[in-house]
């Protein structure tokens, strides 16, 4: 097998940045190959497309903003999430849902935390909080 592999185990894989992932490609004296080592066999190859597949969704899942989202059909405006949120970027809005009430609305959600109190505190469950 190769050396990296033994390093590096699913369980982890959340934890450790993706720089820390990567193969050892170094010249294996037991298996030079045709160039004198690196990437020239199929396993250091298909070693190296899974490395690079799992730092992709590592580089996904890290970057990805929290989205926080009201349905407007279930929200009626009792406010409880607007109290709630740390952060303060919940409000009413301006246009009216099918049932006549000002429904709630995130206003910043660059600023979002998924922290997921509003979620917590809706009692109509109107509230969905993406992470």
């Amino acid at each position: 097998m190769l050396s990296w592999w033994s390093k590096t185990s699913f369980a982890n894989l959340g934890t450790r940045k993706p720089s820390s992932l990567k193969p050892d490609f170094s010249s294996d004296p037991k298996n030079p190959g045709p160039a004198g080592g690196g990437r020239n066999s199929l396993t250091e190859i298909t070693c190296f497309r899974l490395y690079r597949s799992i730092r992709k969704l590592l580089w996904k899942r890290s970057t990805a903003m929290p989205r926080m989202t009201v349905d407007p059909y279930y929200c009626k405006g009792c406010g409880l999430c607007i109290a709630a949120c740390p952060k303060k970027i919940i409000r009413f809005s301006e246009d009216i849902n099918a049932k006549g009430y000002h429904y709630a609305e995130c206003f910043k959600q660059d600023e979002c935390i998924a922290c997921k109190m509003c979620y917590m505190t809706c009692p109509d469950v109107a509230i969905t909080v993406e992470k």
